[in-house]
């Protein structure tokens, strides 16, 4: 199958459920059963739709950090053999939470489809967390809003101790390995440089 992102294509739609209904639901079914979470992700190739990886929550049996699309893209990232993320897109069971929606992003991946979205993720599975954090955690005008019902960040040069010329002396050893990190990037695979 070709389609080649072609959103009009009515195989597109039949190709993903199938994939959710083949290859992530399976998956899922097993981590239900081990107290995991609904949700599962997959990889595919954009020009045809196959199936590069699969993958499913992880939240209970080994990591909180371990949604559906991050297992995906963390099992992607082990092949030794992958396709450059620009030619491949994301399936995810439901609409991509902020972690993963930054990890979908800093990944590269360009296209992202999901099943359920965040409305059905609260009332149908009683999940209501994504829509929680984004007003909590997020601000259009200050970007991260530092004070929110799961944290409380402090830039450390807020604080009250005089240490002024220590920070100083840290930023500068960054800003050397920036300057490192910046002469040699273009030699790395990280999509977003």
């Amino acid at each position: 199958m070709n389609i080649n992102g072609k959103k009009d294509d009515p195989r597109l739609a039949s190709r993903l459920l199938d994939v959710i209904e083949k290859d992530i639901l399976p998956l899922t079914e097993r981590g239900v059963a081990a107290g995991d979470k609904v949700f599962g992700a997959a990889v595919l190739l954009r020009s045809d739709l196959s199936l590069v990886n699969a993958g499913t929550n992880e939240e209970n049996t080994d990591c909180p950090l371990w949604h559906g699309e991050m297992v995906a893209l963390r099992e992607y990232h082990r092949l030794p053999e992958r396709p450059s993320p620009d030619r491949c897109l994301l399936l995810s069971t439901h609409e991509p939470c902020p972690m993963c929606a930054a990890a979908i992003s800093w990944c590269g991946i360009p296209e992202v489809y999901f099943l359920f979205d965040y409305r059905d993720t609260e009332a149908q599975f009683a999940i209501p967390h994504d829509i929680r954090m984004l007003r909590e955690l997020f601000s259009p005008a200050t970007g991260l809003n530092r004070r929110n019902a799961f944290f409380t960040a402090t830039p450390i040069r807020e604080l009250a101790d005089d240490n002024s010329a220590r920070i100083d002396a840290i930023s500068r050893r960054y800003d050397a390995l920036s300057l490192d990190y910046q002469s040699g990037k273009g030699d790395n695979d990280i999509p977003l440089r």
